[in-house]
C-alpha cells in the first residue's frame, strides 16, 4: 500500500498504516502490535483485543488512526505497568460503555499504573470503584475532537504531527501539509542545508530540523 494509488476510497481521511508502521510509531514490537489485531497463526493466546476499520483485501492488511492510537494507548497502560489482561478487559468493558469500536482512542482515560481510569468519573473501569488516585499517568500529546471526543490528533514529536485526514495520516510537520519523510530526505540531499529546504517548503528552519531528527528516530527503531 505505500503507492497511493492503491488506497481504497473507504480510507480516504482515515489514515493508513500496515502493522510495521504502527510498530515503529508507537515503539512497540512488532510481535506485540499483531497479536494486539492478528490470531496467532497456531491458534494459540487469547486472540486480537482490536479489530482493524479496513477489511483486508489479498495479503494486504491495513489499520486506521483510532485503530493506531487504540496502540498507542495499550503500549502506554502496559509501560505503565498495567497488567495485559486488564488492558484486555478494561477495553472490551468501554468499548461497550463508551460505544464505540476505539475506546482507548476516548479522552478520557488515564492511569494509576495498576488500573484504568475513567478520569472524569473517578472511576476504575473494571471495578466501577471511586478512585482518588494521588498519582495519574495519561498521555498528553493527542488532541480530541469536542464532537466525538475520540483523538483527531497526535503530536508524535516536537514540531510534528500526524492527522489521518493530511497526507494519508503520515507523519507530517506541524502547522503544515509537508511529510517528514520528504523533507528529511530534501535535507540530507542538500547536505544538512536547512535554510534551503526551509524555503523549498515554506517551513521554518526549526521545522526541517525537526523533521530530520524524528525521521533518524524512526531509522534507529527499525533498525533495533
Amino acid at each position: 500500500m505505500r503507492d497511493q494509488g492503491r488506497y481504497r476510497p473507504s480510507m480516504l481521511g482515515q489514515g493508513v498504516y500496515h502493522l510495521s508502521e504502527v510498530a515503529v510509531l508507537t515503539d512497540t514490537p512488532t510481535a506485540t502490535i499483531r497479536s494486539w489485531f492478528k490470531q496467532r497463526p497456531d491458534g494459540r493466546g487469547s486472540g486480537p483485543i482490536f479489530k482493524s476499520d479496513f477489511r483486508s483485501v489479498g495479503g494486504d492488511y491495513a489499520v486506521s488512526f483510532l485503530n493506531l492510537v487504540d496502540a498507542y494507548m495499550a503500549a502506554f497502560f502496559s509501560e505503565q505497568g498495567v497488567n495485559p489482561r486488564i488492558i484486555r478487559r478494561a477495553h472490551t468493558i468501554l468499548r461497550r460503555e463508551l460505544k464505540t469500536p476505539h475506546p482507548f482512542a476516548h479522552e478520557d482515560l488515564c492511569t494509576d499504573g495498576v488500573r484504568i481510569i475513567l478520569d472524569q468519573q473517578q472511576t476504575d473501569v473494571i471495578s466501577k470503584q471511586m478512585l482518588f488516585a494521588p498519582f495519574k499517568s495519561r498521555l498528553t500529546r493527542l488532541s480530541y475532537s469536542g464532537t466525538t471526543k475520540l483523538a483527531d490528533t497526535w503530536e508524535i514529536a516536537n514540531g510534528v504531527v500526524i492527522k489521518p485526514r493530511i497526507n494519508f495520516g503520515k507523519p507530517i510537520v506541524e502547522q503544515s501539509s509537508v511529510s517528514t519523510n520528504i523533507v528529511a530526505r530534501q535535507y540530507v540531499a542538500n547536505k544538512g542545508n536547512a535554510a534551503l529546504v526551509a524555503r523549498l517548503f515554506r517551513i521554518t528552519d526549526s521545522g526541517v530540523l525537526n523533521a530530520y531528527r524524528f525521521e533518524e528516530k524512526l531509522k534507529q527503531r527499525r533498525a533495533a
